[in-house]
């Protein structure tokens, strides 16, 4: 009997560093593997350098795969609400050699250690992430999860850590 492997996906958008934190240690992620084109962020502590040396600190492992990030087109389409413009284009960047060497590096990733997409989109249907994941359950026979990270309106740590939701195995973009 052959073990499916397993990826999550977590975005930063609304939470605090800590129960981001918190919610990769609760899920069992040993590895982030952040998809983001750009990793820089505004947000305290998730631009590349902050985040891969917070996330040592704990034991966590910080890859970054810009051969995975949405092009600036697709961020463009995206944030102006042109959700098919958005899909379009990031579907045509997955197509390239650059995307497909990455989405094989990073099923290799994945499967030495349990991993998470990262992007900044909380919401991975509304995320690039998505449609990573989503490619690796296509082409790699992983099963998907994604992690929200809960945070009080004053972006504390809920103490209730965080919750998963289950990939339902549809064509959809999460």
């Amino acid at each position: 009997m052959s073990v499916v492997p397993s990826i999550s996906t977590i975005g930063y958008e609304g939470i605090a560093f800590e129960s981001f934190v918190a919610a990769l240690t609760a899920n069992g992620v040993l590895q982030v593997i952040d998809v983001r084109e750009l990793p820089l962020s505004r947000r305290k502590g998730f631009s590349k350098t902050a985040i891969s040396l917070e996330l040592s600190n704990v034991g966590i492992k910080y890859v970054h795969l810009k051969s995975l990030g949405d092009p600036k087109e697709g961020r463009l389409a995206a944030r102006a609400g042109r959700d098919a413009e958005f899909r379009k284009i990031f579907s045509k960047h997955m197509k390239s050699k650059e995307a497909q060497v990455g989405l094989e590096l990073c099923a290799a990733l994945a499967t030495s250690k349990p991993s998470a997409l990262l992007c900044f989109e909380r919401c991975p249907t509304c995320c690039h992430r998505g449609i990573v994941a989503e490619a690796l359950r296509l082409n790699y026979g992983f099963s998907v999860q994604h992690i929200y990270a809960l945070s009080t309106p004053h972006g504390r740590v809920d103490p209730r850590g965080s919750y998963r939701s289950r990939q339902s195995g549809s064509a959809s973009r999460s």
